[in-house]
């Protein structure tokens, strides 16, 4: 039986890349979309909340606004490929490889759509937006208003290999990276009191170069906005306190 409210689905308005979508747990309470009944992310306003039968965050929601669309979506760990204790390791080791896993490949992820008046059949684009974590990530930086040194900015022409931007030129690490926009160099940030954070290749390239204004790559958004630092200003504050 096909739902009869699937035309009023195409009213439905895409989120935009830099949205906030609340797919990853109800925003009522804990529950997740790795829990059985997994996240509905209403359709309409993109809030998350559970459908757990008790609490029924979900169906307060509908009922509040009206709003009929939801996406359902669940995750579940996939198989490891890992031997477990009881197994036997194998008789000869071919291959050692140090593999980076993402959220793909450690989780399977299933999305429906579900009509709230009778039943779904269809997705929705919800899944290709920023999650909430994501977003909450982005905004926490500390957005710095223009200086001096931004006026007389001479940002590189030179195009930029995507290579370049996935890790730091002068050691192996990949997070916590910084884009000089002068000269395109790729630098990790400054070392944490507990040794995290990087190799502070980033402020090194800034005390040899004198290059001022760097971006930290992964807060870029499709709006332009990005998390810049003047470095000169970032160290002159620092120094005095």
């Amino acid at each position: 039986m096909s739902c009869p409210h699937l035309e009023t689905i195409a009213c439905l308005v895409a989120p935009e890349p830099s949205q906030v979508v609340q797919r990853e747990e109800c925003t009522q309470c804990f529950d997740s979309q790795d829990l059985p009944l997994g996240i509905e992310v209403c359709l309409s306003c993109f809030n998350g909340a559970c459908s757990e039968p008790v609490k029924h965050h979900a169906q307060t929601h509908i009922s509040r606004l009206g709003h009929k669309f939801t996406l359902n979506v669940k995750r579940k760990p996939r198989p490891s490929s890992q031997r477990t204790g009881d197994e036997e390791p194998p008789t000869k080791i071919t291959k050692l490889a140090i593999v980076d896993k993402d959220e793909d490949d450690m989780y399977e992820t299933s999305v429906v759509v579900k009509c709230w008046a009778c039943e779904p059949e269809r997705g929705h684009r919800t899944m290709r937006s920023f999650s909430a974590a994501h977003q909450a990530e982005i905004q926490s930086w500390r957005w710095v208003p223009p200086c001096v040194h931004t006026l007389t900015l001479k940002p590189t022409s030179t195009p930029i290999p995507a290579a370049r931007l996935r890790q730091c030129g002068l050691c192996d690490l990949k997070e916590n990276l910084w884009l000089c926009l002068i000269c395109g160099s790729v630098g990790c940030g400054r070392r944490q009191y507990d040794g995290s954070g990087g190799n502070g290749h980033a402020l090194q390239h800034w005390n040899s170069s004198m290059h001022t204004v760097c971006i930290k790559l992964g807060t870029i958004t499709p709006e332009g906005n990005a998390g810049a630092v003047c470095v000169r200003v970032f160290v002159s504050e620092a120094d005095a306190q």
